[in-house]
């Protein structure tokens, strides 16, 4: 298929670590900007979101969401 995977997730979040700031940012920040169709931008999405709960608990980054509906922001742990 040509949807995108809990790998592509975690190549995106890998951005993160290449910043080199303790800074909190947000989650979707690292999705690509431009998608070709809703369904692939809701497999980013997916992706994305899975990817993070997996780094979450290999604890390589950590999560915060203020409260419903607010940005999903994302840290490297150190």
């Amino acid at each position: 298929t040509d949807l995108y995977s809990v790998e592509d997730g975690i190549k995106w979040l890998n951005q993160i670590f290449q910043i080199n700031e303790n800074n909190w940012f947000s989650l979707f920040e690292f999705l690509p900007k431009v998608f070709k169709s809703s369904k692939k931008k809701k497999s980013a999405i997916v992706s994305i979101l899975l990817a993070s709960l997996n780094e979450v608990s290999n604890g390589k980054i950590l999560l915060s969401q203020e409260s419903h509906f607010e940005k999903i922001m994302v840290k490297e742990r150190k």
